[in-house]
């Protein structure tokens, strides 16, 4: 997860929220399980312009004997899936909600 563009006066939040300046890049880096705090902490900063949210993965979401599973390049939201109740099988390469769940995992 990357922060870009003219980022010099909200850099002490930046690194206050795990922010690590990587010169190569001219970005700020961040663990990916941190993104639903960062983009909240940017687009509530008063000395922010606009926040976009380039970043994308690519999920399914499929019916299995426990309730539902979520597929694909989960690895970025792990602990998201983690927060909302997801547990990881093994088997079916997928984090597995119950039925009762698929409101909060759609959204």
């Amino acid at each position: 997860l990357v922060v870009t563009g003219d980022t010099f006066r909200v850099k002490e939040l930046l690194k206050g929220h795990g922010g690590r300046w990587d010169a190569v890049r001219k970005a700020w880096s961040f663990q990916p399980e941190r993104k639903a705090e960062l983009l909240s902490v940017l687009q509530g900063s008063p000395d922010v312009g606009v926040v976009e949210d380039k970043a994308l993965a690519k999920l399914s979401l499929k019916p299995c004997s426990e309730g539902f599973v979520v597929l694909g390049e989960t690895y970025p939201i792990k602990g998201l899936l983690k927060e909302h109740g997801g547990m990881w099988n093994k088997a079916l390469v997928g984090w597995v909600f119950p039925v009762d769940s698929g409101d909060v995992v759609r959204a």
